[in-house]
C-alpha cells in the first residue's frame, strides 16, 4: 500500500519560519495541489513530512456544510467531492463519480460512480452516501449548496454505484456540472445519519475517501493529516 507522507497544517501565527512562509505562499496557486509540488531543482522524494502555514481555523472542518477556501485548504486531502476543478477538457475531472449526464429537460442527472472505494473507516463507498449527502447536507446544510440544490427533490440509487438526481423544476446542467468540485463533498452516510449533523464530531475529526487520514487536531496550533 502507498504510504503517504503526513501533512501539517499549522496556525500562522504559532508557527512561521521562512519555510512556512514560503508554502503558505504557494497555497494561493491553489492548496488541494500542495502535496505535488516539488520545490526547486530537487528530484521527487517519497514520505517525509510537509508543514504548510494556514492564516485560519474553521470551527467546522466539514466541506459538506462548510464550503470555503479555509475548510478546503485542509479538507480536500481527506474528503472528495464527485468530480474536481481541471485546466483540461470542459474544467472537470471525475473524482468519486466517473461521468455524469444530464437530461435534455433538465429534471435529472445522472452519476456514474467509482468501484472500489473505502470510508478511511473501512466502509465501503456507495451510491447511498452520495444520496444522503444530497438531500441530507447539501441540500438543508451547506451555506452554497442549499441555493444550487434547491429544487433537488429525490435521488435514486438503483445500484451501489448510480446515483441519479431528480429536480422539481428544470435544472440547467451546467449549474450543476460547475458546482460539482466546491459543493459535492461526500461524508459518509453510517457516521452522519439518525444524529445531529452539524453537531457530529465528526465534522472535526474527519472520515473520508481521499489521500489523507485526518490524525489530530490541536485547537491554535496544527492538524495533522
Amino acid at each position: 500500500m502507498r504510504r503517504t507522507p503526513p501533512i501539517y497544517f499549522m496556525a500562522m501565527h504559532q508557527f512561521l519560519s521562512r519555510r512556512t512562509f514560503f508554502c503558505s505562499g504557494l497555497g494561493l496557486v491553489g492548496a488541494a495541489t500542495l502535496p505535488r509540488l516539488a520545490f526547486g531543482n530537487d528530484p521527487p522524494r517519497r514520505g517525509g513530512t510537509l508543514i504548510v502555514a494556514a492564516d485560519t481555523e474553521p470551527r467546522n472542518l466539514n466541506p459538506a456544510i462548510i464550503a470555503s477556501n479555509g475548510v478546503f485548504y485542509v479538507a480536500s486531502k481527506v474528503i472528495e467531492p464527485l468530480a474536481e476543478a481541471s485546466y483540461q477538457g470542459d474544467g472537470t475531472s471525475p473524482r468519486l463519480a466517473t461521468s455524469w449526464m444530464g437530461s435534455k429537460d433538465g429534471l435529472s442527472i445522472a452519476f456514474s460512480l467509482r468501484e472500489g472505494v473505502a470510508w478511511h473507516d473501512g466502509k465501503p463507498f456507495t451510491s447511498a452516501d452520495v444520496a444522503f449527502s444530497a438531500l441530507e447536507v447539501w441540500r438543508k446544510l451547506q451555506n452554497l449548496g442549499r441555493a444550487v440544490f434547491e429544487n433537488l427533490e429525490a435521488v435514486e440509487t438503483p445500484d451501489a454505484k448510480t446515483a441519479i438526481f431528480r429536480f422539481s423544476k428544470p435544472t440547467p446542467f451546467q449549474l450543476i456540472k460547475n458546482a460539482l468540485p466546491a459543493l459535492t463533498s461526500v461524508v459518509p452516510r453510517h457516521i452522519y445519519q439518525g444524529t445531529d449533523i452539524l453537531a457530529n464530531p465528526a465534522n472535526q475529526k474527519l472520515i473520508g475517501t481521499g489521500p489523507f487520514r485526518f490524525a489530530s487536531h490541536t485547537p491554535g496550533a496544527a492538524v495533522r493529516l
